[in-house]
């Protein structure tokens, strides 16, 4: 990786570069993760692209919705962000814009931008798309796997390091990046960061979490044994169980009007660090 740049040159297109220094090797590699492994190849090698700082700072907080550390309810302050990431407001402003068009965040009049809560139905909506793109996914990726992937696929089951709602997206990632649909794996990428802050709740709360840790031990097996139906068969009826669980949560909570319940338990900050 020696000099390859991941920030852009102002006198390329105007942006200013990232400073690395500012945001650490973690955040960095984090909000890099998904671009970068979007680029797998069937040699198993990887291409670093360079990014605006615009791509880095809309990066940088999806991957702290995936690690869950933006629950529903929570406002993300434009200056605190700009100052974390060391960068200006303008881009994380454009890159907040990005997130708000794909209804990650929302723009309040007067406010600010907030997390938003999730309905049943937009649940029902998300797991439906994930169930006719992520098999796909799967069972292109399968002939292409490398040991790599397994290890970073057994490494999330273990979650050494990782959060439970991390280890859930790079258990998929590693076994999805192979299929080469880089649209595919960025609409997935977004999917999960939508459904990320409720991975805990409807998992340790409804009792989902041996299970599902069960579910993603068979489908890596299955995908060691290059047995593309099963492996396909097991997603998708994990993907069925988890919407059945996630679906059930969010209409039990909406009877008993339990989003505020949900708002209240998680926003314990009103940063970017949750």
């Amino acid at each position: 990786m020696s000099g390859t740049s991941l920030g852009s040159d102002p006198s390329d297109d105007g942006t200013e570069s990232f400073p690395v220094a500012r945001i650490g090797a973690r955040t960095l590699l984090s909000s890099c993760s998904s671009t970068v492994a979007m680029l797998h190849t069937t040699s198993s090698s990887y291409t670093i692209i360079r990014m605006s700082t615009v791509d880095l700072v809309q990066e940088s907080v999806l991957s702290e919705l995936l690690r869950g550390a933006l629950p529903p309810g929570t406002w993300i302050r434009q200056d605190e962000l700009a100052d974390k990431l060391g960068v200006s407001k303008i881009p994380v402003r454009e890159a907040l814009q990005r997130l708000a068009a794909i209804g990650l965040v929302r723009f309040e009049a007067n406010r600010g931008v907030i997390v938003p809560m999730l309905s049943a139905a937009e649940a029902d909506e998300n797991y439906a798309i994930r169930r006719a793109i992520e098999p796909i996914l799967l069972a292109r990726a399968m002939p292409e796997l490398s040991i790599v992937d397994f290890a970073e696929a057994e490494m999330a089951l273990s979650r050494s390091g990782l959060s439970l709602t991390e280890a859930n997206w790079v258990f998929h990632r590693a076994l999805y990046r192979a299929s080469g649909w880089r649209r595919g794996m960025a609409m997935i990428e977004i999917l999960h960061a939508a459904v990320a802050p409720y991975v805990v709740l409807y998992t340790q709360g409804l009792g989902r979490t041996e299970s599902a840790d069960q579910e993603h031990a068979a489908i890596l097996a299955a995908c060691r044994n290059a047995d593309a139906e099963t492996a396909t068969e097991l997603l998708i009826h994990h993907l069925d169980e988890g919407a059945k669980a996630l679906s059930k949560y969010l209409r039990t909570q909406a009877a008993g009007n339990g989003n505020n319940t949900l708002k209240q338990s998680h926003t314990r900050s009103n940063d970017l660090t949750g």
